[in-house]
């Protein structure tokens, strides 16, 4: 080889280190667009997952409301077909039929039935009503 061979100029300690420097400034440059991309990526996914995961929330609180608005309907249509629970037999006619329907919701864990007054005349959670007066409650007024 002669001193001004292409070959030996690049070998020659200054070539090879430019050489390293701009492989590692590509790789950087390359590495760099991969994160943005893999950013992008993961961004896109994660809003996707959060649309999906409201839906999904909106869907389930839907359907926990319609199963404790089908409890509630049957405490309405027990109520107005036996009319208010006054005595044990009646009472626990109507919770016997309101816990039905409760087991199959179990984000309902209790139901309190109250007169037109505000006072509670019917307990789900238990067989005489707990004491519990509302009627100072603006609806009740």
């Amino acid at each position: 080889m002669t001193p001004g061979n292409p070959l030996q100029r690049l070998f020659q300690p200054r070539a090879l280190i430019s050489i390293g420097i701009g492989l590692a400034s590509g790789t950087m440059a390359l590495f760099g667009w991969f994160a943005g991309q893999l950013g992008d990526v993961t961004l896109r996914e994660a809003e996707q997952n959060q649309v999906n995961m409201t839906r999904m929330l909106a869907e389930h609180t839907a359907r926990t409301i319609e199963a404790t608005d089908l409890i509630l309907r049957v405490a309405v249509t027990q109520v107005s077909a036996r009319g208010l629970p006054t005595d044990e037999a009646t009472r626990g006619a109507i919770r016997s039929r309101i816990l039905e329907r409760m087991a199959n919701v179990p984000q309902v864990s209790a139901l309190l039935v109250l007169d037109a007054d505000g006072r509670a005349i019917l307990d789900s959670s238990s067989a005489s009503p707990r004491p519990h007066d509302a009627s100072d409650r603006d609806y009740f007024q």
